[in-house]
């Protein structure tokens, strides 16, 4: 009837981070300052809760919203994450949230080191070379994030009521804050993630 959302797991994989993700939830609603999941039904192979109404915040849709319209978007995202990233770090091991994609950037670099720099020419295998190396010498920051925070997907806006609302959190972990800031950017640019950030409240990391 267009109220409700199910959603079906099609491996193991997928089961276990659907009830990671039941169990971050319900830790997490009563802390959101916007509308997330609340998982009414659950069962093996299944979950449902009640649909959070809107659009998907595509890069096109926000194109269209007025500079007033922004500010608040970027107030209630600035709100959301600030709230996310002082998420108990104990609290969120005991649920079993996984840390930093499970070391995911450092295999990830090792493969664009031994696989594709080789491919690449002379000037941009050197360049390239020292980005990674670089990169995977930061120290990230250990906090709580959503993991997929991808606005065209994940981030529904109520235009009627002018408040977003945020769905999936399978791929919440313990990881920089950074990786949830980058479609902020995507979409909204400097002048947007700026605005965003005046709103944001946690503790900064300071390579953000």
């Amino acid at each position: 009837n267009s109220n409700w959302m199910f959603r079906f797991p099609r491996n193991e994989i997928s089961q276990d981070a659907l009830e990671k993700e039941i169990k971050f939830l319900a830790s997490f609603a009563p802390l959101s300052p916007l509308p997330i999941p609340d998982y009414q039904y659950t069962g093996k192979g299944f979950a449902g809760y009640a649909k959070i109404h809107g659009r998907p915040l595509s890069d096109e849709l926000f194109q269209e919203l007025s500079r007033n319209t922004r500010e608040k978007l970027a107030e209630q995202l600035g709100s959301f994450l600030s709230v996310l990233n002082k998420f108990p770090l104990d609290e969120a091991d005991e649920i079993g949230l996984p840390c930093g994609w499970d070391g995911g950037h450092h295999k990830n670099g090792a493969i664009f080191l031994e696989k594709v720099a080789p491919l690449l020419s002379p000037y941009a295998r050197s360049k390239a070379t020292r980005c990674m190396e670089d990169l995977l010498t930061v120290e990230f920051e250990s906090k709580v994030i959503h993991g997929d925070f991808y606005l065209p997907d994940h981030i529904f806006i109520n235009e009627s009521q002018t408040q977003l609302g945020v769905i999936d959190f399978a791929d919440a972990n313990v990881y920089d804050p950074a990786h949830d800031f980058q479609c902020i950017v995507e979409i909204g640019g400097d002048d947007f993630f700026e605005a965003v950030m005046h709103h944001y409240h946690s503790e900064k990391d300071v390579g953000l």
